[in-house]
């Protein structure tokens, strides 16, 4: 696989698992490539098991676990709502890019969202109105948390929290976590 197709392939694994879990796959992900479904052994097969073996996007899958582990067992109390982001969809529908994913606790103390690549700036809707929240991008690619400016938004009068530039063009990862009300 040439490297602008493994970075491809890495690309849409981390769509596939990030969006899946924050879809309401809460319970695990199984990873599979081309080629290794099959186990294709065949001379016509466009991909052989013992290529896709090879590929770096089995090593995106161990992310998942830092990501959804980080709000520990909290992780199983995530209500999926991807319409808690706006945008959440493009007009491709058939891709991997350009989505936006969301699932959020019911009393809304935490949010997590992935934003696969080509998302444009988008905002948190139906948070904790007037409420501070401790904001971190997390990279997908490499498992590492930031914070997000100085690690803190700020909810509006309606819970709208508008998020800023992405880190860089790639996806990546938010977590919320509500730290208390405001004075405006």
């Amino acid at each position: 696989m040439r490297p602008a197709e493994q970075s491809k392939d890495d690309q849409y694994v981390r769509s596939a698992i990030y969006g899946t879990f924050l879809s309401g796959g809460l319970a695990g992900f199984i990873y599979g490539a081309e080629g290794i479904w099959g186990a294709d052994i065949e001379p016509q097969a466009p991909t052989h098991m013992w290529d896709a073996f090879q590929w770096n996007s089995a090593n995106q899958v161990k992310q998942l676990h830092t990501f959804a582990f980080s709000i520990g067992r909290r992780y199983q109390d995530l209500v999926p709502d991807a319409n808690m982001v706006t945008p959440s969809e493009t007009q491709i529908t058939h891709g991997y890019e350009g989505w936006a994913y969301c699932a959020h606790t019911p009393e809304k103390e935490i949010f997590m969202a992935y934003f696969e690549k080509g998302c444009i700036r988008s905002e948190i809707r139906a948070a904790r109105p007037l409420s501070v929240y401790a904001a971190q991008w997390f990279d997908p690619r490499s498992g590492r948390w930031f914070n997000v400016g100085d690690g803190w938004f700020q909810s509006n009068v309606i819970g709208t929290i508008r998020l800023p530039d992405f880190p860089g063009d790639a996806d990546w990862g938010l977590r919320l976590v509500y730290a208390g009300r405001w004075d405006r």
